[in-house]
């Protein structure tokens, strides 16, 4: 199979995609395997925000998306926040209502995570 280029890599539709497929692929994993074998709930999150457009969820649903218990998710966002790679606002017009984002850091580590992940896969 032939290998993508770095410029390939570069596509941010592509590694968009990648994203999305990606946190698609580990839901239908989790249909399969026990609770007990599974969980990355950081990943899950940060392949969630990357992929979303725009690239803020609310804060219960990324709770959710994790497939974490909500304390634990909300431990892994804080920790999230500490290292500068997510980020929280409330929202325009419900100000009750926080929407959490990746930071430029965030970002950038997770277009360098899924491009380690791209190229390896095509080699």
């Amino acid at each position: 199979m032939p290998s993508l280029g770095d410029s390939q890599l570069d596509n941010p539709r592509l590694l968009t995609r990648a994203a999305a497929e990606v946190y698609r692929m580990r839901r239908e994993r989790d249909k399969v395997l026990p609770p007990e074998f599974v969980g990355e709930p950081a990943w899950d999150m940060l392949l969630a925000l990357y992929s979303e457009h725009p690239s803020k969820l609310p804060l219960s649903s990324l709770c959710y998306g994790s497939g974490a218990p909500p304390t634990t998710a909300m431990r892994w966002i804080r920790a999230l926040e500490d290292d500068g790679i997510l980020e929280q606002t409330a929202h325009s017009r419900d100000a009750g209502l926080m929407l959490v984002s990746l930071t430029r850091k965030g970002r950038l580590m997770v277009e360098r995570a899924l491009r380690a992940m791209l190229k390896d896969r095509f080699r």
